[in-house]
């Protein structure tokens, strides 16, 4: 097998790469977290990603033809990488055993690759599959990875219908640069380590934060931003310890979906710990359901020497 392994370079490449990763996401035993899962949404998506941009979608090619992808998406605060996939191609084999081990040439060859573009300043990694994606599993084990807790993916599609429970003494309004203090004190209690630090919360384009007050004081936060395919993303909804139990979880996160509903969406989803039991009845009252379970894998660059690509 001829392999070349270079970022994708031009717009039909573009294009190729974000179909082969549409197809992809689109079966539980590839699918990873973070990339929307159709062509229109990916093209754009790859092109924007932070701080590389295209330069940083790595694809692995063969007589021309996009067979593999990983992306880098890379911060300083935390200092982490995200690596969307690898996501490989390993149709084509009629051996199981022989279309795993290309998979895994493929995966190393495109890790070795994209390890290159990151600065010394990051220091973390982190990937992010579908607990059905067992070859992806088996990579992070390979590389020293280590798992974390799952996060139940939920949906709802949105109507006129949103439940919201009557708070007395309790007003929930937009989030104001007056509240920051106090909602990035919740946030980094409740959220530690998690992609965006409290004082950043209300960071991002398209991006809602709404705030519930008891006696002016805010006592918890919901985020909410509207992605590239018009779907909205509940990104956390945090209640100080005193308040939990009385419905202002349940209140923040209604009044987002309203907020996203009146914006033009017709959906959001979001993420829970899958040990969230209280979180995950109160999104279930609100009419979510689960469609899939992601593990997160997580390492420290540094902790070993990067093996090679297996033979």
């Amino acid at each position: 097998m001829n392999l070349t392994i270079r970022p994708i370079s031009s717009r039909a490449e573009l294009s190729a790469a974000a179909a082969l990763v549409a197809r992809l996401q689109h079966d539980p035993a590839s699918h990873i977290g973070y990339l929307d899962v159709e062509v229109a949404g990916l093209e754009k998506q790859l092109g924007e990603l932070e701080p590389l941009g295209l330069d940083g979608v790595i694809g692995a090619f063969t007589d021309g033809r996009v067979i593999g992808v990983l992306v880098t998406d890379w911060d300083t605060d935390p200092p982490r990488v995200w690596w969307h996939g690898p996501l490989v191609d390993a149709a084509g084999d009629d051996d199981p055993d022989e279309a795993d081990r290309r998979w895994a040439r493929i995966a190393g060859s495109l890790y070795t690759a994209a390890q290159r573009l990151l600065p010394a300043t990051v220091t973390e990694e982190e990937i992010l599959p579908d607990e059905r994606n067992e070859r992806l599993a088996r990579f992070a084990h390979h590389y020293s990875f280590e798992l974390g807790s799952g996060a139940a993916v939920l949906s709802r599609k949105l109507d006129t219908t949103m439940p919201s429970p009557d708070l007395p003494g309790v007003v929930i309004r937009a989030f104001r640069d007056e509240d920051r203090a106090a909602v990035a004190a919740i946030h980094d209690q409740l959220f530690p380590g998690s992609h965006l630090p409290g004082p950043r919360v209300d960071e991002g384009r398209d991006r809602q934060v709404f705030v519930a007050l008891r006696d002016l004081d805010p006592v918890g936060y919901v985020a909410i931003e509207r992605q590239r395919d018009g779907q909205g993303y509940l990104d956390f909804v945090g209640v100080t310890d005193d308040e939990r139990g009385l419905g202002i979880g349940t209140a923040l996160a209604a009044e987002a979906c309203v907020s996203a509903w009146d914006a033009g969406s017709v959906g959001v989803h979001l993420t829970v710990r899958t040990s969230n039991v209280a979180a995950r009845r109160l999104y279930e009252r609100l009419g979510f359901t689960e469609e899939r379970i992601l593990v997160p894998w997580r390492r420290r660059r540094g902790t070993q020497r990067f093996a090679q690509p297996r033979p």
